[in-house]
This record gives structure tokens, C-alpha cells and sequence, in this order.
């Protein structure tokens, strides 16, 4: 009488190699498959930029106080959550973009130098505006 183990060792060996190889080839083309572009979940590149360049400053406005660390953040933990109202966002969408920006280091390096060049222009016109101190 013949095994149980008998009848699934001949079906694994008649259909073995045939299977492996359309595994192989069904795991090639799920590997090669990546998602093209942004998911709709993550900020854009602009949106990051803003929201970036925002924080930014409201930290520059905090350091400059000379306040305390925990004094800084019982006041920007509010004005932090004011800021997420007003652009319709919640912390974990602004999270995740920041995340996946992290994972996607070209696009990061865009979204920085844009963060740059805005700052560095925002100086410029403040410096600019400043008058400049009586030669004596």
C-alpha cells in the first residue's frame, strides 16, 4: 500500500521544476513592480517646503525669546497645533511626509534647497530694509 507522503512527493516532483520557475518569475515581476510617484497621503514637495520653512521660523522666534526650553515648547506645542488647523493637516500626515521625504533622499535634497533659497531671500529683503548705521 502506498503512502500518503508517496503521492505528494510524485506531485511535488512532476509540477516541482514548473512551479519553481513560475514562482520565480511571479516574484521577479512583484519585486520590479514599484509604485510610481508620490502616494496621494504625503504632502507635496511645495506643501513640505512650506510647512518646513513655517516650523523653522517659529523656532527661530522661540530661540529668540530666551526663554527656557520647557517654557519654548508649553508655547509652541499650542501654536503648533493652531499652525496644523490652519493648513488642514494633523501631525501624523505632516510625520509620515517627513518620513517618507527621509526615504526619498533626492527629493528631500529639493524640498531643502528650496527651504534654503527661501530663507536665504527672506534675509536678504529683511537686511535690505534695514537702514544702515550713520557713518561717523
Amino acid at each position: 500500500m502506498l503512502s500518503r507522503s508517496f503521492f505528494i512527493k510524485c506531485t511535488v516532483r512532476k509540477r516541482g521544476p514548473y512551479f519553481l520557475w513560475v514562482a520565480i518569475v511571479l516574484v521577479g515581476f512583484a519585486m520590479s513592480c514599484k509604485p510610481q510617484g508620490r502616494p496621494a497621503h504625503i504632502l507635496s514637495e511645495e506643501a513640505m517646503t512650506r510647512a518646513i520653512i513655517d516650523l523653522y521660523l517659529a523656532e527661530a522666534k522661540l530661540r529668540n525669546t530666551g526663554w527656557q526650553q520647557d517654557s519654548a515648547m508649553q508655547y509652541f506645542i499650542p501654536f503648533e497645533q493652531k499652525w496644523l488647523a490652519e493648513q488642514n493637516l494633523s501631525d501624523t500626515t505632516l510625520l509620515t511626509s517627513y518620513k517618507y521625504y527621509l526615504d526619498h533622499p533626492t527629493q528631500l535634497e529639493k524640498i531643502y534647497d528650496a527651504v534654503i533659497d527661501s530663507l536665504s531671500l527672506r534675509e536678504q529683503k529683511i537686511n535690505n530694509q534695514t537702514p544702515a548705521a550713520p557713518a561717523q
